[in-house]
């Protein structure tokens, strides 16, 4: 199952920045995901790669046995809830806590155009070309307007698809009667699966576009520290 990049906070306490490399003359470091949103972060994927690999199990039991299929379910199922749980974190930190919901997750009308086609304009050709980034970021903004699409599907449509064909499945026998009137539970698998397919695809989505910053680390790196440097161009 926002799988996702580490979403942006409010500001934390201060705390100290790393002590500048040799590559750091310009510019400074900004204090981009403090510790509980780095935390929710790992825990939701360490759950989303769990799904993903018992997922498989699961789905092509012929084909793959690296764990017994009863435990690959079980395992499965407990991934599922905890990914469930940390959606609600998300949602109400987000929501009622901190009110950003909208306006990190949303693109505004400008973002969506021409900004999306400013950001994969970057991303095909401007990137490899040394060209500056079309959109900074900031801790109040950090995702551009590609990111914010990608993730405003991913966190209000495939996630609650997931959850609920998810909780559908692990125990059919109370919906039974319900989900023959929607199509079956041939239909809600299919669903669960497809939606999964699409979060393996922004997974690998995800990553490759953690290696377009400063350098190739810089983005993994930033959410271990929390700390992103920023260059005075």
């Amino acid at each position: 199952m926002t799988i996702s990049s580490g979403p942006a906070d409010v500001p934390a306490p201060a705390q100290p920045a790393p002590a500048p490399g040799p590559d750091h003359g310009r510019g400074g470091w900004v204090y981009f995901t403090p510790l509980p949103v780095r935390m929710w972060h790992w825990l939701n994927a360490i759950s989303i790669l769990t799904l993903i690999a018992t997922g498989i199990r699961i789905r092509f039991p012929d084909k793959f046995t690296f764990l017994a299929y009863r435990h690959a379910i079980s395992i499965h199922n407990w991934a599922g809830i905890a990914v469930i749980g940390l959606f609600f974190v998300w949602g109400f930190y987000y929501g009622p806590a901190t009110r950003r919901l909208w306006r990190l997750y949303v693109p505004t009308t400008d973002e969506i155009w021409p900004g999306l086609f400013r950001q994969a304009r970057f991303y095909l050709w401007g990137y490899f070309r040394g060209e500056p980034h079309p959109y900074e970021v900031s801790p109040e903004n950090k995702f551009n307007p590609m990111q914010k699409l990608f993730y405003a599907i991913l966190m209000f449509v495939a996630l609650p698809i997931l959850c609920v064909t998810g909780l559908l499945l692990l125990n059919v026998t109370p919906f039974r009667i319900w989900l023959t009137q929607v199509g079956g539970v041939k239909l809600t698998i299919g669903l669960h699966y497809l939606t999964g397919a699409f979060i393996v695809m922004f997974l690998c989505i995800h990553l490759y576009l953690c290696t377009l910053g400063r350098t190739f680390w810089s983005g993994f790196r930033s959410m271990i520290t929390g700390w992103e440097e920023h260059h005075a161009d």
